[in-house]
């Protein structure tokens, strides 16, 4: 009887270790799983190799306890086995790494995406800016020097943006929009600004390429080449602006991205500045009214013709040929002739202002 009982307790104990095996090797599908998906340089990595480790030794020894004829681990050899297999820690590793896992397949769709967006827009700019020279209308220059070295830009701008497509990766659209704007900026200061695209496109260049290098950033993904490119031609773009370099140096230290530098010289933006500084001047040159031509600009204290003397009507003398065609005429506004004609005379104090 004794026998027996020991004998089921064994096979207990076989089925318990059977079952502990089976849930050892799936932690170790789930810990290997993970792994695969982290980086090299991860914190994670080096703990879950140890766990995995850990669990591949009990897996062994459970089968190789399993294969004996004699089963030789006890009620309390399983439970820490067990203690193992079940470890909370290795839990909440292989928890964390799938995490990691979800929001880095997250963060690599969105470099994708914005990537190709960024593609569209300068592959679409590039050939419209450096093809079919939709800006070029409106550039000027201040000597065929000046606008030889423009040209010499525009031509290595479009080399760079060139290499930098054909590199298909998300890097190198993010560089080649780099080079778009340092394109526009250069277009910018010799008068593309006054073409109505030019801000539309500009905005939209902007916003792509700033889009896919958030997205890059938040990857863990290298924007250095486009970070500095991008520096030298805000720099670049300011000088032309007759900034000094303190000056500069100022304005990108009170920017969170170089670009907010360039805003209040683009030519959009200069053209608001200077409608508001000349709707200031001529308030103050007619009393506070704002003109709008062709009407006459009315201020208090300014002379204003009236109508009449506006138009130099002689009523004398069209009295007189009136008269001769057989049309009568009253020398008041108070008369009324009877073919319904009344010529009014100007006022006597025609040519005094409104002001006094």
């Amino acid at each position: 009887m004794y026998m027996t009982e020991e004998k089921q307790n064994t096979e207990q104990l076989r089925a318990q270790a059977a079952l502990l095996l089976s849930q050892a090797r799936a932690q170790s599908v789930d810990i290997q799983r993970v792994l695969s998906t982290l980086g090299g340089d991860n914190p994670l990595k080096s703990r879950l190799a140890s766990a995995a480790a850990h669990v591949a030794d009990v897996a062994n020894m459970l089968a190789q306890a399993l294969g004996s004829s004699t089963f030789p681990l006890h009620g309390a050899d399983l439970i820490a086995l067990g203690d193992i297999v079940h470890s909370g820690e290795t839990s909440a590793l292989v928890t964390e790494a799938t995490t990691q896992a979800v929001t880095a397949a997250t963060q690599t769709a969105a470099v994708t995406a914005t990537s190709a967006d960024t593609r569209r827009e300068v592959q679409s700019l590039e050939h419209d800016m450096f093809d079919q020279k939709i800006f070029d209308p409106y550039l000027h220059f201040s000597s065929p020097a000046d606008e030889a070295t423009f040209r010499k830009r525009q031509v290595e701008d479009q080399k760079y943006v060139h290499a930098q497509l054909a590199r298909h990766t998300p890097e190198g659209d993010l560089n080649a929009g780099g080079g778009m704007i340092d394109s526009m900026l250069n277009a910018d200061a010799h008068g593309a600004g006054d073409s109505p695209e030019f801000m539309p496109r500009w905005n939209a260049l902007v916003d792509k390429t700033m889009r896919q290098h958030t997205a890059m950033r938040a990857a863990g993904q290298s924007t250095a080449e486009f970070d500095s490119r991008l520096m030298a031609s805000v720099r670049s773009f300011l000088k032309a602006k007759g900034l000094s370099n303190t000056e500069i140096d100022q304005r990108l230290a009170g920017s969170a991205n170089p670009l907010d530098a360039v805003k209040p010289f683009l030519k959009n933006d200069r053209d608001s500045q200077t409608l508001l500084e000349k709707l200031d001047q001529k308030t103050e040159a007619v009393g506070s009214k704002y003109c709008f031509q062709p009407l006459p600009c009315v201020g208090a204290g300014a002379t204003v013709p009236t109508q009449d003397a506006q138009l130099g009507i002689d009523f004398a003398a069209v009295a007189a040929k009136l008269n001769a065609s057989g049309v009568p005429t009253s020398d008041t506004a108070g008369d009324t002739p009877a073919h319904g004609l009344t010529i009014v005379k100007p006022n006597a104090k025609a040519g005094q202002g409104f002001g006094g």
